[in-house]
């Protein structure tokens, strides 16, 4: 699996997204759709940096 143009555009896209969805988050007044999207943008973070890691250790990045 080799770290594609097209993912990075999609990890890029990702984080632009989540950058401007917690910066315009009320923190003292979280819903329900708050706590899953925060939930959410943390699994991809770590998965995301697993995903690189391993790709690091097989020499694909």
């Amino acid at each position: 699996m080799e770290y594609s143009k097209k993912q990075k555009m999609l990890d890029a896209m990702i984080v632009g997204v989540a950058i401007f969805v917690l910066g315009t988050l009320d923190y003292d007044n979280l819903r329900t759709m708050d706590y899953i999207y925060l939930v959410s943008f943390g699994f991809w973070i770590v998965t995301f940096v697993i995903r690189l890691y391993l790709m690091y250790k097989r020499g694909m990045l």
